[in-house]
């Protein structure tokens, strides 16, 4: 993912939106719904690249606006290319 909404958009918060978006393409697929449930974790892995130079008054090395996401299903992996191509996402 690229161009993530802000500046302190970290880990947490990309796995929110991911846990959506799995949210979302289970309701598209009653047949997994079945058989495997919420009690199956959909994302392997959840990334967010930092830009050492620019950091906060604590130190700590802000995001770079890219973000990577691994999931469990490569079906699960294209709805959420598709369902998050051009969202647009408030930053409160």
């Amino acid at each position: 993912m690229r161009n993530l909404p802000k500046r302190e958009f970290y880990e947490k918060e990309l796995k929110e939106l991911m846990n959506v978006v799995a949210e979302e393409w289970l309701k598209t697929k009653p047949e997994v719904q079945k058989a495997d449930g919420h009690k199956k974790k959909w994302i392997k892995q959840i990334k967010v690249l930092r830009d050492k130079e620019k950091q906060t008054a604590t130190g700590e090395s802000l995001a770079s606006g890219i973000g990577f996401t691994e999931f469990e299903n490569e079906d699960l992996a294209l709805f959420a290319i598709n369902y998050l191509n051009n969202m647009t996402l408030l930053s409160s």
